[in-house]
């Protein structure tokens, strides 16, 4: 090959890679010190101009490449850093769709970043493990309202901002806050209202997209800082890394905003508004055949997924966040608004590309208004079979509405409050699998449409409608039963295959009807004050039993991967459902061992209606979860449990379980002394190990004390003259050797009246020698002997006597301690009457 063409291939990959570090895709301002290339998408006419620090430079059609077409591009020379841009469309000007910064708000100048220079500080953290897209719990959460409130104990300046979401160590009478919250709730992610910047300037959710991949800039400390823009979200990002929280991003590709009357009087700042997309080229929009807008969003726009450049932007969109802000999945609003086709070449693409993430992607599979436009090609949950290889879930509102019936008031309650039964919530808690494995779409709102659990999103309530609490405020359940239900809620949610979804306060009976009972706002609060939508949090300790006991279902879901399953015929060949008395209690079985639980069955009962007597299978059954208790401590079940009603009840059976555990040892010789059962499957002993000379101490654990199956496969080896509480799993064939009160020397003083040359220490319990002491000298007209000793075994015994070597009337054992016996045991003193 040429050299010359070698080189030009090497530069265009090059100037790929820079790309593909600058910013979304290979279009927008591609900047390095030496030169900057602009580039923009415009289909419909050639008359583009690059405005740059003032000065206007035309644009040129380039060769469509790597899927773009219609690009236009100029390369400016000089090192362009911070500096303002907007592009020229026909001589109006536009902002850049692909800008990573504005210069200001509600400006349409981007600006050029260097973003290496936005990069956390200390580096970035690892993706916190997640072996199985299951093994999530997500939990939803708006910045503002998580740490806004006076009561939170995050600093004033970083309440409402992207910092405050990540300080640690905040608390309420006693109680964590913030993320130390979501870290002991024990959630694994948090899906975050959108956080790119959007158009209104007062308190909003966020769904009326200005700029896709720019920072909000509400949440940053200071919103004329462009670095600081981005560093502190990535900060944000970076720091619930290092929580071991991983970060989903809201995302709302379906429209762009448009202040429209509807929604009332439109702002002076907005009056004149222009989106991002409609001055460049409207083919960046669904039309009708009159050119009209389509509305399938109630925005009045909706994004057209069928065309190659529109698609091809998002996807560019979403890899700039999972590449340049380590983001860990995407919810994207109104879904259902989209091309299934454009939504599995985006997920196939971010998981061939970060193959290794394990990327959470999933949305809404509904559209906001309109007719049915693009027919059978949007997303849907009858999709989700086609969309199983990419890996692509959705909300499982089947599941929601059957168990909590309608969302927006109290007249129809569902299966929590015993007002339906229990069928629909019997195919949530399998999964919501397909009736028959297959990728071909289903019907669009099956309640059967999962070819995997992992595209089930199960949840109770969201940021939209009512939240639980207001929910059964609404039902007439503002009591000690509506307390009860949230339980029962979360605890279908926390034991049914797929992946659970909380609410944020949901845990802690959020309300958002504010002091004046304002249900308008309760039912949709996306602009209403924080009065209604912060997170209150002496909520928490008022509800601290609701919490507690949240806590406890999302730590056994992450226990027990019998909960877990992974794929379709994991849950049908292991799991078996069954509706009994009278549609109101489904009997859930799982074969836990099945997907390496330590649990070798499950079950699961849950109960709508009144107490409940249900007859066990045969062998030992024991109970963790039951009634309002969300640890009950592994009792041992009868013959029969009593199932309370509006809870579920979890029992287990445990893996063969030994009769006996033989611990062998150099302390017994290597002979057979039993160990205690402690446990479920836990066998416990005390040992005080000796010295044995040349080799070391040693144990192993017997099971039948016969040497045919011992653990661990070699000799657990251990310190002379200390003392180890040995515990032992039969399952797990776990092996721990915990040291017992560990003593590296002592020192002991020794007092009497009377003078003599020398006393003498007598020890056993594995010494057993005679020392010598040493005159310390007097104190308070008192003789003092002291001795140290090295390597001493925990609770040995000692006495005195004088150096005529009579033991008669001078035997003080330490459990006889004198009056004037002084000992500094390790580094702690024992007795202190000098």
């Amino acid at each position: 090959m040429n050299k010359k063409v070698i080189l030009i291939i090497l530069v265009f990959f090059l100037k790929l890679s820079i790309f593909a570090a600058n910013g979304p895709g290979q279009l927008g301002a591609k900047y390095t010190p030496e030169e900057t290339t602009f580039s923009i998408w415009s289909p419909d006419t050639s008359n583009v101009v690059l405005l740059l620090d003032g000065v206007e430079y035309p644009c040129s059609r380039i060769s469509d490449f790597d899927g773009y077409t219609d690009i236009y591009s100029v390369t400016v020379s000089g090192d362009r850093k911070d500096q303002v841009y907007q592009f020229k469309i026909n001589g109006q000007s536009v902002r850049d769709p692909y800008g990573v910064m504005l210069s200001e708000a509600e400006s349409n100048f981007n600006v050029v970043m260097d973003l290496e220079e936005t990069n956390p500080d200390n580096g970035w953290y690892d993706r916190p493990d997640l072996v199985e897209r299951e093994d999530a719990v997500i939990y939803e959460i708006h910045i503002r309202d998580f740490t806004i409130d006076e009561n939170s104990g995050i600093p004033t300046d970083k309440k409402g901002k992207f910092l405050g979401m990540v300080h640690s160590g905040s608390t309420y009478n006693g109680l964590t806050t913030g993320i130390d919250h979501l870290i002991e709730l024990g959630v694994t992610h948090v899906q975050i209202l959108p956080f790119y910047d959007f158009a209104t300037r007062h308190y909003n959710w966020g769904y009326d997209p200005a700029n896709y991949n720019i920072p909000e800039d509400q949440y940053v400390s200071d919103p004329d800082d462009s670095v600081k823009r981005i560093k502190e979200l990535k900060t944000m990002i970076n720091e619930f890394h290092n929580a071991g929280i991983r970060v989903i991003m809201d995302v709302v590709y379906n429209h762009t905003y448009m202040p429209l009357e509807k929604d009332g009087p439109i702002p002076e700042y907005l009056q004149d508004y222009i989106d991002v997309f409609e001055p460049i080229t409207r083919d960046y929009y669904l039309t009708d055949s009159n050119g009209d807008l389509i509305d399938l969003s109630g925005c009045a726009n909706t994004l057209d997924t069928q065309n190659a450049m529109v698609n091809r932007f998002i996807r560019d969109s979403l890899e700039y966040w999972v590449e340049e802000f380590h983001i860990d999945g995407f919810r994207f609003d109104l879904f259902g608004t989209m091309m299934y086709q454009a939504v599995d070449e985006w997920a196939d693409y971010l998981n061939s590309q970060f193959a290794d993430a394990n990327l959470l992607i999933y949305g809404e599979p509904w559209q906001g208004t309109g007719d049915n436009t693009l027919g059978s090609n949007k997303v849907r949950l009858g999709k989700m079979p086609l969309l199983a290889d990419s890996h692509v879930g959705a909300f499982n509102d089947q599941f929601r509405q059957a168990i909590k019936g309608s969302s927006d008031n109290g007249d129809w309650n569902g299966y929590m409050c015993n007002e339906s039964d229990a069928y629909g919530v019997e195919q949530g808690i399998r999964g919501s699998l397909l009736e028959v494995k297959s990728k071909t779409a289903v019907d669009d709102w099956s309640d059967r449409f999962a070819y995997d659990p992992e595209q089930t999103i199960n949840y109770a309530a969201a940021h939209d409608n009512l939240c639980l609490w207001d929910k059964l405020i609404a039902a007439g359940h503002e009591d000690n039963y509506g307390k009860r239900i949230v339980k029962f809620v979360n605890g279908i949610l926390m034991t049914s295959q797929g992946i659970p979804f909380i609410h944020a306060g949901d845990e802690m009976l959020r309300t958002k009807l504010g002091d004046d009972a304002n249900w308008e706002y309760a039912e949709n609060s996306y602009k209403a004050p924080d009065e209604y939508n912060k997170i209150r949090w002496q909520w928490k300790e008022s509800n601290l039993e609701v919490f507690e006991y949240i806590k406890a279902l999302i730590s056994l879901r992450k226990s027990h991967p019998g909960l877990r399953f992974n794929t379709w015929d994991e849950i049908n060949n292991n799991m078996t459902t069954e509706v009994v008395n009278n549609g109101k209690v489904i009997i859930s079985q799982i074969n836990a061992a099945a997907n390496n639980d330590q649990w070798s069955k499950i079950l699961v009962i849950y109960n709508s209606d009144n107490n409940y007597w249900y007859q066990l299978p045969s062998g030992n059954w024991y109970i963790a979860v039951e009634k309002e208790n969300g640890n009950a401590n592994d009792i041992l079940a009868g013959e029969w449990v009593e199932v309370e009603g509006t809870s579920i009840t979890v029992l287990y059976q445990l893996q063969e379980e030994w009769e006996q555990a033989y611990l062998r040892s150099t302390e017994n010789n290597w002979g057979t002394t039993n160990m205690e059962k402690v446990g479920p499957n836990t066998w416990e002993a005390t040992v005080t190990f000796t010295d044995t000379g040349d080799n070391p101490p040693r144990f192993k654990i017997d099971h039948y004390g016969d040497w045919t199956e011992s653990y661990p496969s070699v000799d657990y080896v251990v310190e002379a003259n200390q003392t180890y509480k040995i515990t032992f799993h039969d399952i797990t064939k776990e092996v721990n050797a915990e040291l017992v009160d560990p003593v590296t020397s002592v020192t002991i003083y020794y007092s009497e009246f009377e003078y003599a040359s020398s006393y003498i220490l007598h020890c056993w319990n594995g010494l057993s020698e005679d020392y010598t002491m040493t005159y310390d000298g007097p104190f308070n007209n008192i003789h003092w002997w002291k001795i140290t000793l090295a390597n001493v075994p925990a609770n040995f015994n000692f006495c005195f006597t004088n150096s005529n070597g009579n033991w008669d009337g001078v035997n003080r054992l330490y459990s006889e301690q004198g009056e004037h016996l002084y000992i500094y045991y390790g580094d702690s003193t024992v007795y202190t009457s000098r």
